[in-house]
């Protein structure tokens, strides 16, 4: 994402930080991930099996493991956000 230049500046090490910034958001609300849920071996073949690709963020509603002010938050971020325009400001 950010190449093999070093980066020593304040004013690189500010826009680095807010570029981490936006690949959180980009990452946790935006990208589906595929959890492995199974994995065996039999007479040289290897079968895997997944849940529902979901985000980060769909996986923290449905678990219930999070305080409900916490989800809440997340889902007032999440409608607040525009995916396109987060991934213009990424470029």
């Amino acid at each position: 994402m950010l190449g093999h230049e070093r980066l020593d500046t304040a004013q690189q090490t500010l826009q680095l930080s807010r570029a981490y910034g936006l690949l959180w958001y980009d990452f946790n609300f935006f990208q589906p991930v595929m959890r492995q849920t199974d994995k065996t071996h039999d007479a040289g073949h290897t079968s895997r099996k997944h849940e529902d690709v979901r985000t980060p963020f769909q996986r923290v509603l449905a678990s219930q493991c999070a305080p409900a002010e916490h989800q809440q938050r997340l889902q007032a971020e999440f409608e607040s956000m525009n995916s396109f325009t987060l991934k213009q400001d990424l470029d």
